[in-house]
């Protein structure tokens, strides 16, 4: 019997587990060539985590690669993401700042991300992004 009960236990919990978020990944369409990025989407599509860039961008003057993007969470509301971070928030001006803007749907995501800080003179600038979800 006891043979029997595991493989039900283990099937039943497969079940119940909690569904996954789903990985997107996608493209900057202007700034330096071959920047990327990437976040997750929550299975009930009302919130993006791990919004991350890699790219190249101006830092003191020089330009520099870096995959960074914020530690916060952003709502999704009717398909429209819009969140600003400013990360260790109790920095102020020497924070660095995000901003995410976006529509979803369940096969494509499109809009701006932004992160700059101005006391290093680190700036983005504004950037325009397209992604899609991952198998």
């Amino acid at each position: 019997m006891k043979v029997l009960a595991f493989p039900l236990l283990l099937a039943a919990a497969i079940a119940t587990a909690p569904p996954k978020p789903t990985r997107w990944m996608g493209t900057i369409q202007n700034g330096v060539e071959g920047a990327k990025v990437s976040f997750l989407l929550s299975p009930d599509g009302q919130r993006v985590s791990n919004f991350t860039f890699d790219g190249v961008w101006w830092c003191s003057g020089d330009l520099k690669r870096q995959i960074i993007g914020p530690q916060n969470t952003f709502e999704v509301r009717e398909g429209k993401l819009h969140g600003v971070s400013p990360e260790p928030a109790s920095e102020g001006a020497t924070a660095w700042h995000f901003e995410v803007a976006g529509s979803i749907d369940k096969s494509s995501a499109s809009g701006t991300f932004c992160m700059n800080s101005p006391t290093l003179g680190c700036d983005t600038n504004q950037l325009y992004w397209t992604a899609v979800p991952m198998p």
